[in-house]
């Protein structure tokens, strides 16, 4: 039990990139990394200096697999190997308040990277991206909703163990 419950976790990831403009993006999601790729996107929060988009905690993501839209984000620790986008509305039609995207065009390097809040575009692309700039880095381990329930059982069985040892040494005192 031990072993499924350590393997049925995801992560806890926070995340930041400065753009050239100066304006700092902020963030944090759970997902499960695999080298140096992270995968499964889920509960993403992001701030663009320090302002939440819409939805933040709840926003939805999509990557651009072999340049084609709507597949699953990816993000790399690296930063060379983004590959995402992340926003508040119907991300496939592009309708939305706020969204940011980084993406992989460059033989696998990420070269670009945009924002877009209120209608409001900011970019680096063209050599403006900067992988230096990108941070990701693992907060804590999530637990899934299997390893409670293993948790669960494993206390239910060491409580059924207690109660009959208890029964076992009453019966047995009383015999003597």
């Amino acid at each position: 039990m031990m072993a499924a419950s350590a393997m049925s976790h995801a992560t806890a990831y926070d995340f930041s990139y400065t753009f050239s403009t100066g304006n700092a993006i902020t963030g944090s999601f759970d997902g499960s990394a695999s080298g140096n790729l992270v995968t499964i996107l889920s509960n993403l929060a992001i701030s663009l200096d320090g302002v939440p988009f819409n939805d933040s905690g709840n926003l939805s993501s999509y990557g651009f697999p072999n340049g084609s839209f709507g597949g699953p984000g990816i993000v790399s620790f690296n930063g060379l190997e983004n590959n995402f986008i992340a926003g508040d509305g119907d991300l496939m039609y592009f309708v939305s308040t706020n969204m940011l995207a980084m993406a992989a065009y460059n033989n696998g390097s990420t070269d670009t990277a945009w924002y877009l809040v209120d209608a409001g575009l900011n970019e680096d692309a063209n050599g403006l991206y900067d992988a230096s700039r990108w941070n990701l880095s693992a907060v804590s381990a999530v637990p899934e909703p299997e390893a409670y329930m293993l948790l669960l059982a494993g206390l239910g069985l060491a409580g059924i163990m207690a109660r009959r040892r208890r029964a076992g040494s009453a019966a047995a005192a009383a015999a003597a």
